[in-house]
C-alpha cells in the first residue's frame, strides 16, 4: 500500500508541474484570443485549453481522494495576512464559497470560531461527510483579494491563508491530564457577521505542544466543548504540508465599494 501511495503521489506532482507550465500560456491563450476580437481559431484553442485545465484539476483531486485521510472531515483555518482591507471581506467571500460546496456535496458546513470583529480574526470550519479532507485539500495556501477604491482609483490587496486540516484519526485520543480547558455563555451576543448568533465559546490548550484551539460559535455550551476538542485533536495529529501557505492558489476580484 505504501509503494502505491508514492506512485500516486509522484504522478500526483508530475500533474502539478504540468499545471503550472500551462497557466502562462493558458493566461496568454485567452487574452490573445480577446485581443483578436473573438478570431474563431483563438477562441477554439482558448476554450480547449480551459477544458484541459479542468480535466487535470478533476484527475488531481481524485487522486488525492485515494488516501487513507481523504475520507476524514476536514477542518478549514483561514486567516488574513495583516489588517489591511478587503481582508475582511474576503472571510466573508470564502464562508459563501465553503457553504455552497457543502450544499454541492451533500455534506455538513459547521461554523466553529466566527471571527465577528475581533482584532486578528481567524475563521474555522468543519466540512463533515465523505471524502471532505480529499475534496477540500487543494485549497491550502494563499488566497489574494483585490478591490479599487472608488475615490483614489488605488487598488488594494490582501491576503487571506487558509489551512485545510484532517480530523484526526478515530482511535486518535487526548487524556484531561493533557489540557487546560475553561469556556462558558457570552454575556452580549451579537448577530454573527460571518454567519450565526454566537452563544457560546470554548478554549482548550494541549499543554505539553501549547497548541491552542478555540471556538466560539451558535453552539450550545456542551456541544461548543466538543467540537473544540475533536479540533484540537485535529491540530495536535496534523503534519502541515510544506506548500499549504506558500503559494497564492487563487485570486479574486471584488467590485469597487
Amino acid at each position: 500500500l505504501g509503494a502505491r501511495l508514492h506512485r500516486l503521489e509522484t504522478l500526483l506532482a508530475s500533474w502539478r508541474n504540468l499545471g503550472e507550465r500551462l497557466e502562462g500560456f493558458g493566461t496568454w491563450l485567452v487574452a490573445t484570443a480577446r485581443e483578436k476580437g473573438g478570431n474563431q481559431r483563438h477562441a477554439q484553442a482558448a476554450r480547449s485549453y480551459q477544458e484541459l485545465e479542468a480535466a487535470l484539476d478533476m484527475m488531481e483531486l481524485k487522486l488525492a481522494c485515494r488516501q487513507p485521510s481523504s475520507q476524514r472531515d476536514a477542518y478549514l483555518r483561514v486567516r488574513p495576512l495583516g489588517p489591511q482591507l478587503p481582508g475582511k471581506d474576503g472571510l466573508k467571500i470564502l464562508l459563501e464559497m465553503y457553504q455552497g460546496w457543502a450544499r454541492r456535496i451533500d455534506a455538513e458546513l459547521l461554523v466553529l470560531n466566527d471571527p465577528l470583529d475581533q482584532e486578528e480574526p481567524t475563521l474555522v470550519l468543519r466540512l463533515i461527510g465523505p471524502q471532505s479532507y480529499g475534496l477540500l485539500q487543494q485549497e491550502g495556501g494563499l488566497h489574494r483579494f483585490s478591490m479599487t477604491r472608488k475615490e483614489s482609483g488605488r487598488r488594494q490587496s490582501a491576503l487571506l491563508r487558509v489551512e485545510v486540516i484532517p480530523a484526526a484519526p478515530a482511535d486518535f485520543r487526548l487524556t484531561e491530564e493533557e489540557l487546560h480547558c475553561e469556556g462558558g455563555l457570552l454575556r452580549s451576543p451579537t448577530n454573527g457577521r460571518y454567519g450565526g448568533r454566537p452563544r457560546s465559546w470554548f478554549g482548550a490548550l494541549h499543554l505539553e505542544s501549547s497548541t491552542l484551539a478555540e471556538g466560539r460559535n451558535s453552539l450550545e455550551l456542551a456541544a461548543n466543548e466538543q467540537a473544540v476538542r475533536d479540533y484540537l485533536a485535529a491540530l495536535i495529529a496534523w503534519s502541515p504540508g510544506a506548500d499549504q501557505g506558500a503559494r497564492v492558489i487563487r485570486s479574486y476580484y471584488l467590485e469597487p465599494d
